[in-house]
């Protein structure tokens, strides 16, 4: 019975590593190929944003849906399929479409899948490490970045994206296998109430909601123009003594523990503090590569872009569910929104003001905003603070 969580918890993480960091982010390394195929960066920010809409789609669909197997498998299929559909077709407009059924499915699979394994956790009374769950998103990753560089050399560009799509194929066996095990089930131990007791007040002041909504918004365009754009970019430099795909590899592998170390930091520090660390964290990281392309700079920005950006989503999530216990959907559904919108923007931003494939100007544009976010998450805080929810 101590491995059942065990076992939900692997095979949310696979999923998760499957949809998001995969299917969704396997296209940063690829990227800088596919250019070198003819994709111009206006393009590649099209593509950027049609699997962003996707994502939006899938995320804003699963929230009528219930936490099932059978859709989470169905998403897992849409993946797999979309993912290995990019290798079949080199023109833009069927990869368009591959991008944008992908995102629906990493939208849907995500939600799902957290809300499927959270309630499992919650049965076990094991939320306290719920955040290795999310931690799946940087396994993805993290292979997409290793393989990378061994695929495109071996069997070319559309080869690599067939490798992924056969590597999430066996990954979402061991899912279904782990989802399929006869596993006892205990009583829901968060049934009755959330144990805590709070002091319900009134709703929250609406100038700090539309507050956090700008800043999130803020949060999704600055992160996701260095999540499509930093391999191009690296590679355009050519200054690093390894193949750029590495430093993916590293954000990957400072996602895995980021959601775990916020949580125990805020416990420490307090939320609102633990949210403005991982904003000047994730604004410096993407500063760093203009600064200095060279490998040390790139390391250290990796290290500290992935270990912010889960941060910051699960901190915000955090800090609504303080504003609004009751129905905390209420606001995570409007910063899932503003968040995605933000996504959507910001590769066609900074592939307007690329100039060839020289994605500075991007980085620029991306940390200014962030910027913005850190200015109003500061001048906001008083008004923030007053809104959450005291515990007792």
């Amino acid at each position: 019975m101590k491995w059942t969580p065990i076992i939900y918890m692997a095979a949310g993480f696979l999923a998760l590593s499957v949809v998001m960091g995969i299917g969704r982010f396997a296209f940063t390394p690829l990227l800088p190929p596919m250019e070198n195929q003819g994709l111009t960066p206006f393009s590649a920010g099209l593509l950027a944003s049609a699997n962003y809409t996707g994502y939006f789609i899938g995320a804003m669909w699963a929230r009528r849906l219930e936490p099932g197997k059978g859709i989470i498998y169905s998403g897992l299929a849409v993946s797999i399929i979309t993912t290995a559909a990019m290798g079949w077709s080199g023109s833009l407009f069927p990869w368009f479409i591959w991008r944008l059924l992908s995102g629906v499915a990493s939208g849907l699979v995500f939600v799902l899948v957290a809300a499927f394994v959270l309630n499992k956790l919650r049965r076990y009374d094991r939320l306290p490490v719920s955040g290795v769950l999310y931690g799946g998103v940087g396994g993805g990753i993290l292979l997409s970045g290793l393989f990378t560089p061994a695929l495109v050399e071996k069997i070319g560009m559309e080869g690599a994206w067939l490798g992924f799509g056969a590597i999430s194929l066996v990954l979402s066996l061991l899912i279904w296998l782990g989802l399929q095990l006869k596993l006892p089930e205990l009583p829901d131990q968060g049934a009755s109430s959330d144990k805590a007791s709070f002091i319900s007040g009134s709703d929250p002041d609406p100038k700090a909601v539309q507050a956090l909504y700008v800043i999130y918004g803020c949060a999704g365009f600055g992160y996701i123009i260095f999540g499509t754009f930093i391999i191009s970019l690296l590679s355009s430099k050519g200054e690093l003594g390894l193949s750029p795909s590495y430093i993916w590899a590293v954000v990957g592998a400072a996602v895995i523990p980021s959601c775990l170390f916020w949580s125990w930091l805020q416990n420490r520090i307090g939320l609102l503090s633990a949210l403005k660390s991982a904003y000047i964290l994730q604004t410096t990281a993407v500063l760093l590569p203009i600064l200095s392309p060279t490998t040390g700079f790139a390391v250290i920005s990796a290290i500290g872009y992935g270990g912010s950006f889960m941060g910051i989503v699960a901190l915000t999530m955090m800090l609504a569910r303080q504003l609004q216990p009751l129905k905390p959907q209420l606001i995570m559904g409007g910063l899932t929104a503003s968040y995605g919108i933000g996504q959507l923007i910001g590769p066609l931003a900074a592939a307007t003001v690329t100039t060839g494939t020289e994605y500075t100007g991007g980085f620029i544009l991306s940390a200014g905003v962030l910027l913005i976010s850190i200015f109003l998450l500061f001048r906001k805080s008083p008004v923030i603070e007053k809104s959450i929810v005291s515990y007792s």
